[in-house]
């Protein structure tokens, strides 16, 4: 699926009283069940296409100005895109960027422009696949500048976008049952890593004791996504967790084990980057 790279500023001004109300009220619980009705409207149009989420850039369903207008209310931005519409899409995090150098020659013409780039990310997230959409040049400075077809900028800037690298989520698959005596340890584990672009998938085998209880303290800081097998035993437990992870790289930690040190996933991050 091809990524364009685009930034939005929007500075939004209004009462802070009103926004609590808007947070706890009746109000809120409205644009979200609204939001979920809409989403799956878009959703059931884009399946009736029979397209993957790789290819909704092809999709001729519409997003509906109720799914646009509640996800702006609830969000406070605007649905950038069609992925948007699905819970389980998160963006890609840039975890550097280099500018791009100003060409000389450019300079030399006294010339200003912008380029429109579009690329890949593999899975090391890396860019990939870059083309030019646009490249065009006017006096950036004047919101009354002409912008006209012009070359002497796309290599810069095709330079630069080889230098951005976006981070690595890692999606941890975890099962348990009835572990109250050892899942604390685990989470602990999880909690002071320093690498904190990840998500836990628990799985639970309908615990009877405390440890969904152990784990619903942790929610506030883990991202955990917590789901309950009806299949009894193992490996149907690791199927359901691999059908709800969003991560790039996979962890399989179970309840009765835990991380060595809190540097783990970098370790495992930095490996992924120098193998490629």
């Amino acid at each position: 699926m091809k990524l364009t790279n685009k930034f939005y500023f929007l500075i939004i001004l209004f009462l802070s009283n009103s926004l609590s109300a808007f947070q706890e009220g009746a109000l809120k619980n409205y644009f979200e069940s609204s939001l979920e009705k809409e989403k799956l409207k878009f959703q059931s149009c884009v399946k009736n296409e029979g397209l993957s989420l790789d290819s909704i850039d092809e999709t001729k369903c519409i997003r509906s100005a109720k799914l646009d207008n509640a996800y702006y209310l609830l969000n406070n931005k605007s649905v950038k895109t069609n992925l948007e519409a699905y819970d389980n899409y998160e963006p890609f995090e840039k975890l550097s960027i280099r500018p791009p150098i100003y060409p000389q020659n450019m300079i030399y013409k006294d010339l200003q422009g912008y380029v429109l780039l579009s690329y890949d990310i593999d899975e090391f997230g890396k860019t990939e696949n870059i083309t030019v959409v646009k490249e065009l040049c006017g006096d950036v400075r004047s919101p009354f500048a002409e912008f006209n077809n012009c070359t002497g900028f796309k290599n810069s800037a095709i330079a630069a976008a080889k230098k951005i690298i976006y981070k690595l989520k890692i999606s941890i698959i975890s099962c348990c049952l009835n572990n109250e005596d050892t899942i604390k340890r685990m989470l602990d584990s999880l909690n002071v890593q320093t690498y904190k672009n990840f998500e836990l998938i628990i799985i639970d085998g309908s615990s009877k004791d405390n440890t969904l209880g152990i784990i619903n303290e942790y929610r506030n800081q883990i991202d955990i996504k917590k789901f309950i097998s009806k299949i009894p035993g193992i490996f149907p437990s690791l199927n359901l967790g691999l059908k709800k992870v969003s991560g790039d790289i996979i962890f399989i930690l179970h309840a009765d084990n835990y991380l060595s040190n809190k540097d783990v996933f970098q370790n495992v991050i930095n490996e992924f980057k120098n193998d490629n």
